[in-house]
Formats: structure tokens, C-alpha cells, sequence
């Protein structure tokens, strides 16, 4: 099931737009960085960066690496599923390869939640089906 989503993180925001800095320095990782970590991410098509997503084009530019977790609609505090995934410069979400991020098994509602590695996580305010 794709899940659609669109992030905008304050310090690379500018002008309507997100700049890609840290892409066209070459310093995204090609492979999931969270799972390195210890962190249990679902994979997201293989968790490695498709050569075409990273080059990028004047519409479609990778910032960074997010995580989206998907949390239990009784309990906001329970991660159901975690996932690795893209940030473009316009906001929107994807997976590794390039297409919407996907989601496994969690059927139903729960909550949306968005964590990066250097700015504060946030979460929708009511559950999403």
C-alpha cells in the first residue's frame, strides 16, 4: 500500500523549497543509514539508493534520509512498523528506488510519525486509515 507524505524541514527550507547541499555533495548514504544504527527498519524496496534517485534532475532532488514510523492508534507510543526513506527537495516522501513509499503489513489506522537525525520528530495528530 503507498503512503503518501510530504515533510519540510526547517534548516534546508527555503523559498518553497527544500536545497539538496548535502545530495550534490555527494554525503547522502547509498544505504539505509538508520538500520546501521541498530535500529529495526522494515526494508524499503532493498534499502539501497537506486543510482537514478540520487542523481536527481531540476524537479526532483534527495535532501537526506527520514524514518516513518507507523504507531498504534490506542497507544501513540507503540511503533507497528519503521521504515528508511527519501526526502525530496519538494517536501514528498519515497522509497529508496525512487517510487511512494510502501507499506507492509499494518492494516486499519495508526498514527504517522517522521524522525531525521538532526531536527525534532513530529506526528500527525489523529490516526490515519
Amino acid at each position: 500500500t503507498p503512503l503518501y507524505l510530504k515533510v519540510f524541514l526547517q534548516g534546508p527550507y527555503a523559498a518553497g523549497e527544500m536545497g539538496d547541499h548535502l545530495r550534490a555533495s555527494g554525503l547522502v548514504p547509498e544505504n539505509d543509514p538508520y538500520s546501521a544504527l541498530g535500529l529495526h527498519v522494515a526494508p524499503a524496496g532493498d534499502g539501497i539508493v537506486y543510482p537514478h534517485t540520487l542523481a536527481g534532475d531540476l524537479e526532483r532532488r534527495v535532501i537526506d534520509w527520514l524514518l516513518v514510523e507507523l504507531r498504534d492508534p490506542l497507544d501513540d507510543t507503540q511503533v507497528l512498523e519503521t521504515y528508511g526513506a527519501l526526502l525530496l527537495n519538494d517536501g514528498t516522501v519515497i522509497d529508496p528506488q525512487g517510487g511512494p513509499l510502501r507499506i507492509g503489513t499494518t492494516s486499519g489506522s495508526f498514527f504517522v510519525a517522521v524522525r531525521h537525525r538532526n531536527h525534532l520528530g513530529a506526528m500527525t495528530a489523529q490516526p490515519r486509515t
